[in-house]
């Protein structure tokens, strides 16, 4: 039943796709339209509702995930949920469905985002890239982290049932290197040790082969390659300078803006934790760490009105358009039945 609904898909997601490139916006009428035509086809084609629900419910929490923490626009997050609903049956029974959906948009994102990033960094900034990415406090506590407690959270989460990938290593050595910059003391590096301590000992059978090596290489390679390297250019790349007036409601800003005592000033945002998006810190920062609201706006260009501002200008994320990349991932998905790489191979 697929093919009577796929044409429909394919004329949203251009409409959505071209309105993303053009005019930085996905319109919610179409995402909407979107997700009312799916679930009128899942209604038709009545999928396996444990396994629909699993994938849709998984999916759902992917995206919010990947949103909150700033990874895209909230508009992406939506679209990505609506095609959730446009699967045969069958393809639900697979618990790596709303993974193989993003890493299969996810990949060409960061490809095509990769070589816009070496094209536009000069020299000297791929040198700080390179030396921001391999400081050795850093590149140790990612070896620990990632020899034990990854380890030791992946088993809790396979007993769920959810199978172990690489996808799944990566988002919990994140989240862990997270809020090892968030709460740093040195009981908490301590606690890390004790994990990859334990794995050595629990796991041996597994920790001494050359598969494990390889798993290990390939994963700190991937982690510091995207947490680091590519973050720092992108920095970088995708950021200008906006003056207050000209601030509007719906952009990032690439540095914040707080008060220290009596003064406001501005501190980077590339440093901070990605963690500190869930405790918003409200305690510091005046305005919201993800899109800019019309609230956020008028309190910034207040204060630069009543001169509590020493600066004229502030560094904005300048937006990547996703929705195309996000309908590709679909088909690919769709076709492919699974991660193209897979079927490439």
């Amino acid at each position: 039943m697929i093919e009577f609904f796929l044409p429909l898909v394919v004329a949203i997601c251009l409409f959505v796709s071209f309105s993303d490139f053009r005019y930085g916006r996905i319109p919610n009428y179409a995402v909407l339209a979107l997700l009312l035509l799916g679930i009128v086809f899942q209604f038709l084609s009545g999928p396996p509702l444990v396994a629909f629900a699993y994938s849709v419910l998984y999916g759902l929490f992917s995206c919010l995930l990947l949103w909150f923490v700033g990874i895209w626009p909230a508009g992406d997050a939506k679209l990505f949920w609506a095609l959730m609903f446009f699967f045969p049956p069958a393809y639900y029974l697979s618990h790596d469905l709303a993974m193989d959906l993003l890493f299969n948009s996810f990949v060409p994102i960061f490809l095509f985002m990769f070589f816009v990033i070496l094209y536009r960094s000069k020299m000297d900034v791929l040198k700080e890239a390179i030396a921001y990415s391999l400081d050795p406090y850093k590149i140790t506590m990612i070896a620990v982290i990632l020899s034990g407690f990854v380890w030791f959270v992946s088993q809790i989460i396979a007993l769920a049932g959810i199978p172990e990938n690489y996808f799944v290593y990566i988002i919990i050595l994140f989240a862990a290197f997270e809020l090892l910059q968030k709460f740093f003391t040195f009981k908490t590096e301590l606690a890390f040790l004790g994990f990859a301590v334990l794995r050595m000992v629990l796991d041996f059978k597994n920790v001494y082969t050359l598969s494990f090596v390889y798993d290990f290489a390939l994963l700190m390679g991937i982690f510091v390659f995207f947490r680091f390297f590519i973050l720092y250019l992108a920095f970088k790349v995708y950021t200008k300078e906006v003056k207050i007036e000209d601030l509007e409601p719906g952009v990032t800003l690439a540095e914040g803006i707080k008060k220290d005592g009596k003064e406001f000033k501005k501190a980077d945002i590339l440093e901070m934790s990605l963690v500190g998006f869930f405790f918003k810190r409200k305690e510091k920062y005046i305005h919201g760490l993800l899109e800019l609201s019309e609230k956020d706006v008028k309190k910034i260009k207040k204060l630069k009105e009543k001169k509590k501002l020493e600066f004229d200008s502030v560094l904005v994320n300048q937006t990547q358009p996703f929705a195309f990349f996000i309908f590709c991932g679909y088909l690919l998905t769709l076709f492919c039945r699974g991660i193209f790489l897979k079927a490439l191979m």
